[in-house]
């Protein structure tokens, strides 16, 4: 493909991965020079499975989005499609 069949769109998306791969691999090397990479023990996976099980019990019955909800209830203060995007 010729630099002139390639749009800017393409040329931008080939750019941001390129930069995103790069931004990726300096903080795994950081983390590596630093330290701060640590392996967790069978005891601390298995307390953090635990306690993303529970948080996720906490928020049964809550709609993912408001047009997931059922038509005869009020709409709800907290919908889980905003939780995601916030704690990402």
């Amino acid at each position: 493909m010729e630099e002139s069949d390639i749009s800017l769109q393409m040329a931008f998306e080939s750019f941001r991965q390129r930069k995103a791969q790069e931004l990726r691999l300096q903080k795994v090397l950081s983390e590596k020079i630093s330290g701060s990479i640590k392996s967790r023990t069978a005891e601390e996976k298995f307390a953090l499975r635990t306690k993303f099980v529970e948080t996720a019990f906490k928020y049964i019955g809550v709609p993912y989005h408001e047009k997931y909800k059922a038509p005869d209830t009020l709409p709800s203060p907290l919908y889980l499609d905003w939780f995601v995007r916030m704690e990402t």
